[in-house]
């Protein structure tokens, strides 16, 4: 088999002998027996690849295959119909038994090639995760990519999480052999935690919400700390998660990317600040932090839309949840009464309506605190004659 290709039923072929099949007339499988839907022949390159490299070993000539006969068949066949998808479970069923079985540096080129392909069909993601404890940083590398790739997609990450990987993963953020795995793996519980389900059970991984805090605040490059503060941004959408990033240690570092040179990450520390104030546990650990007079200078110097609302979300929840004393140093700031009003009248309808709320909560707590003189009553005046 020089030339392979892959029919409609995902078997595959040498390209020579199933053109005659066809050409006589036989619309059906030769070896399954069903019928065809249609004649495309996709070239198999994973198994051509697999027989030059027997080929060479062996000291077997090359037969090049028609080109002439291959451009003809890219220009027909689909790349994703049954020849297609049948080809790439061919190839994958080879990878996954050099994951199982092979040699060290099989596992590695089988890791790499798995990057390119669809392998949730094909079960491999178990031996995926048993690959991300391998003493090979490249291999440990391309398994946690590929994982990653699939993790972005509804039936990959049900495969890994059930298949129990959140906790292999969560080892890797912490003692991955490169910087690449690491982050990788951060951005894996980021699209895990997408799903409430899986929300709810990465919580009760001990080491899962402290492991990416760590990243957070060790993490020496803006890849490695942007996805951990995504993937804890997808943990704090569930309020059960609150106390135990509070326990880790993230509002410090969450405040300590607000004055990040990087906006981004500034809009996104607001954002997983905003979630944690909604409740009065959240907002007295962040108040402890004397963050009010950072948030409003903020405020004023944040250029992103989604970056000024959350912020203003934020400072109204604390306003809500810490009382008084918030609303009193807030009144005293004057650079934050004009950036409200700003938002008023220039911004999105959803932070006018915050800005107005929190200006509400200022005005009121002002009338309060400053009551008008009383008068006496018109009756009561005394009219003196002269």
């Amino acid at each position: 088999m020089t030339d392979p290709v892959t029919i409609a039923t995902g078997q595959t072929y040498d390209r020579s002998s199933i053109k005659r099949w066809i050409k006589s007339g036989r619309l059906t499988c030769p070896v399954t027996g069903e019928k065809l839907t249609n004649t495309d022949l996709v070239p198999n390159f994973a198994i051509r690849k697999l027989v030059d490299e027997f080929c060479r070993g062996n000291r077997i000539p090359i037969a090049k295959p028609n080109t002439k006969h291959r451009q003809g068949v890219e220009k027909t066949a689909l790349p994703f119909g049954p020849a297609a998808a049948g080809a790439i479970k061919m190839a994958v069923a080879f990878l996954i038994d050099n994951l199982e079985k092979g040699t060290v540096e099989e596992k590695k080129k089988a890791t790499f090639e798995i990057r390119r392909l669809c392998l949730v069909e094909a079960d491999a993601v178990p031996w995926l995760l048993c690959l991300l404890s391998s003493p090979d940083p490249s291999t440990q590398e391309n398994a946690v990519a590929a994982l990653l790739n699939l993790s972005k997609h509804p039936n990959g990450r049900r495969a890994i999480f059930e298949s129990g990987g959140v906790c292999s993963i969560t080892d890797v953020i912490k003692t991955g052999l490169t910087i690449e795995a690491q982050q990788n793996a951060a951005a894996i519980l980021f699209y895990l935690s997408s799903v409430e389900e899986y929300r709810i059970e990465i919580e009760v991984i001990p080491a899962a919400i402290p492991t990416l805090v760590e990243l957070l605040r060790e993490g020496s490059c803006y890849r490695g700390k942007k996805n951990a503060i995504a993937g804890l941004f997808g943990l704090v959408q569930y309020p059960g998660n609150h106390s135990k990033l509070i326990a880790a240690g993230a509002i410090p570092v969450f405040t300590s990317l607000l004055s990040s040179d990087r906006e981004d990450l500034v809009d996104d520390s607001i954002a997983a600040l905003e979630k944690i104030a909604e409740r009065h546990e959240g907002a007295t650990a962040i108040l402890t932090r004397s963050s009010v007079p950072c948030l409003v200078e903020v405020l004023n110097s944040l250029t992103s839309r989604s970056g000024k609302e959350h912020c203003v979300s934020l400072l109204l929840a604390l306003c809500v949840n810490g009382g008084d004393k918030v609303v009193s140093l807030l009144e005293k700031m004057p650079a934050l009464m004009s950036s409200l009003y700003s938002l008023v009248t220039e911004g999105s309808p959803q932070a006018g309506k915050k800005a107005r709320s929190l200006l509400n909560h200022i005005h009121r707590h002002q009338e309060q605190s400053n009551p008008p003189l009383l008068r006496p009553p018109i009756g009561d005046h005394v009219i003196h004659a002269h």
